[in-house]
């Protein structure tokens, strides 16, 4: 609610008055109102609000890394980025593994966000998304069964991308 009224709002959102202060009024615009653009605006939010369970995974996930291994990396030579891509990532690899399963879930149920700032569709259904959708079609027009089909596709769906993922991902060991 807060980036809908107080952000992206078009006459006192914050968005609009920065754009005033710097003097670029000519950009100045209704943000989740043309469907050129609002699905963008629509994504700003919902990073936002994912990117700090991500940031406390990955750093947790680094801190667990001895401080025996850094130095030893400085010991050998290694820069930065052959500590990070030789070392590190694999060291952590099944942790970005249940990220991305997380951030797959996470984006096919993102619906809340969707519902607050454009009402479940926004202009033209530019915003529309699977769950909004599938809300849509089963409370607005009351196809209660359709909405179920729906449903049930969103977890199919939603379950054939992260068996495909963790498939890319798989390792061959030697």
């Amino acid at each position: 609610m807060i980036w809908g009224g107080y952000v992206y709002n078009p006459q006192m959102g914050i968005l609009n008055a920065l754009l005033d202060f710097l003097g670029l009024e000519s950009l100045k615009m209704q943000w989740l109102s043309d469907p050129d653009i609002a699905m963008y605006f629509v994504a700003i939010p919902i990073i936002w609000n994912f990117i700090g369970l991500y940031l406390v995974i990955f750093i947790a996930s680094l801190q667990n890394i001895s401080s025996e291994l850094d130095d030893a990396l400085q010991l050998d030579g290694a820069n930065f980025f052959q500590a990070l891509f030789y070392i590190k990532l694999p060291l952590i690899w099944n942790t970005i593994k249940v990220a991305i399963v997380l951030c797959i879930s996470g984006s096919l149920k993102t619906f809340d966000l969707v519902i607050v700032m454009t009402g479940g569709g926004g202009p033209a259904n530019a915003t529309e998304i699977m769950a909004s959708y599938m809300y849509n079609s089963t409370f607005e027009v009351y196809r209660f069964g359709y909405g179920s089909a729906l449903s049930a596709m969103i977890l199919i769906i939603s379950l054939l991308f992260i068996v495909i993922s963790q498939l890319l991902m798989k390792r061959k060991t030697a």
